[in-house]
């Protein structure tokens, strides 16, 4: 999966963080004090704590089911779309089960923050 700005934008939203874009790719702002900022690339499908972090602000279910030899890490989130949505996320490379997950956790975002208008 390769997120689009728009998913990126999304997401953030969804998890009520601030980002900006340098060199191309996402940053989260960090309040250093003031008006200051830092900043840290933010890449929540590809980092586990970033990806934790952002269930964690979404809140929801994410249970994982094995079929046909992959991995379907499934979400649904507490606050946004209706509880009948639920994003599901496959890995056929039966030793990246966290890749899925982080996926769906980063695609069900994306869709909370779509829902937040």
């Amino acid at each position: 999966m390769t997120p689009t700005r728009e998913q990126y934008e999304l997401a953030a939203k969804a998890a009520g963080i601030e980002i900006a874009w340098f060199a191309g790719a996402p940053n989260k702002l960090l309040k250093v004090g003031g008006l200051s900022y830092d900043r840290e690339p933010w890449r929540p499908h590809e980092d586990r704590a970033q990806a934790f972090s952002l269930l964690c602000a979404i809140k929801g279910g994410l249970w994982f089911e094995e079929q046909r030899n992959a991995w379907y890490a499934c979400f649904e989130p507490l606050k946004g779309p209706p509880p009948e949505v639920t994003i599901v996320a496959t890995s056929t490379d039966k030793a990246d089960i966290e890749a899925a997950a982080r996926e769906a956790i980063f695609r069900c975002a994306v869709e909370v923050g779509r829902g937040m208008g």
